[in-house]
């Protein structure tokens, strides 16, 4: 949704996703427990930690209990997670959670992950290769290296961002992920960045398994995987990567992958509801 507090998708008046998510959900009858991403709805000194998977998890949680605590038995004990992009990677983890010693909830059916963006440590090299010297489409890495440079030291957006990008910033912080989007989709990688050595930097690596949580992990419950084969964002072959992973190193897991040719990234968000 964007990098700041108003970006939050509790500050939009139709929770961002609208009728790709909460909307289409609450009118099947869903009670839908949203909580912002960490750090997105607050004004904590790390910001929004974009990406941070296991942090996201951990906030499932919590808003699930505090949603249990304020409504009682007017909800049911049993639940699902449902996200897409990084909310495919936080449902993902969720599910990953809910099996690890002392974390289960309770209750927990299931999840569904669409486009889930678990590995941004090789979705983004993957468009600047694809992109090939020409406008990467690029706002998510943006994001994410300011992110990340607020969680380690060593890593100084100054050191990366080219002039264009810096001069830019003050600008994006005023919106939200579309003026993110038009500030920086239309440049290269070489107008981007000065160099991109921050993708290969041992922190990076650390950041992916502490706070991306990259695993596999088993999963505690059955899991629904929803990816269109023709997403810009989110690569198919790396979703599916993932899937064979967590089935070759977890084979008691229930997952199953459903692929949608000819789909992008937000399509399949609506294409895939009668699944």
């Amino acid at each position: 949704a964007g990098g700041t507090r108003q970006c939050a998708p509790s500050n939009h008046k139709a929770l961002y996703y609208e009728w790709r998510g909460p909307f289409a959900l609450s009118q099947q009858g869903y009670v839908v427990i949203a909580p912002d991403y960490t750090g997105q709805g607050s004004d904590i000194p790390q910001g929004f930690m974009y990406e941070a998977g296991a942090l996201h998890a951990a906030d499932v949680s919590f808003g699930l209990k505090a949603a249990r605590t304020v409504l009682g038995d007017r909800i049911t004990q049993e639940w699902v997670v449902v996200g897409h992009s990084e909310g495919g990677l936080s449902a993902w983890r969720t599910c990953e959670r809910e099996a690890k010693p002392g974390k289960a909830t309770g209750g927990f059916l299931g999840a569904v992950a669409l486009a889930p963006a678990l590995q941004p440590i090789k979705l983004i090299p993957e468009a600047f290769r694809l992109a090939n010297g020409g406008p990467v489409g690029d706002v998510n890495s943006i994001f994410l290296l300011q992110s990340f440079a607020k969680l380690y030291p060593s890593i100084k957006p100054d050191d990366y961002f080219t002039d264009t990008v810096l001069s830019r910033i003050p600008l994006s912080e005023q919106g939200c992920v579309g003026t993110g989007s038009a500030l920086y989709s239309g440049l290269t990688e070489k107008q981007l960045y000065k160099n991109s050595s921050w993708l290969t930097h041992p922190d990076f690596k650390d950041w992916q398994k502490r706070y991306n949580g990259e695993g596999p992990f088993t999963l505690a419950a059955p899991m629904l995987v929803l990816q269109g084969e023709a997403d810009e964002r989110v690569y198919a072959n790396y979703t599916e990567e993932d899937v064979n992973a967590t089935c070759k190193e977890f084979p008691e897991s229930t997952l199953e992958l459903k692929l949608y040719p000819d789909l992008d990234h937000f399509v399949v968000t609506e294409a895939s509801q009668a699944d």
